[in-house]
């Protein structure tokens, strides 16, 4: 299966996504050991769309950027 093609600065900002994405399901699971089910589904989710943004708006960035250019 091919992806799509990312340049160095689109692959470095989606590291970085991934990286934070990671460390906040770290801290999620350690303090959600005991939370509400409901509570902790909602901040997964949070955390989990919030990374997927950033990765598009890097690329959305850096697309027209290119395009402007």
């Amino acid at each position: 299966m091919k992806g799509f093609e990312m340049n160095r600065e689109e692959h470095n900002r989606a590291d970085d996504a991934i990286s934070k994405l990671v460390k906040q399901l770290m801290v999620l699971h350690t303090k959600g050991a005991g939370s509400d089910p409901a509570d902790f589904a909602a901040e997964l989710k949070d955390i989990v769309l919030d990374a997927i943004n950033k990765t598009i708006d890097a690329r959305t960035e850096h697309h027209t950027i290119s395009t402007i250019r």
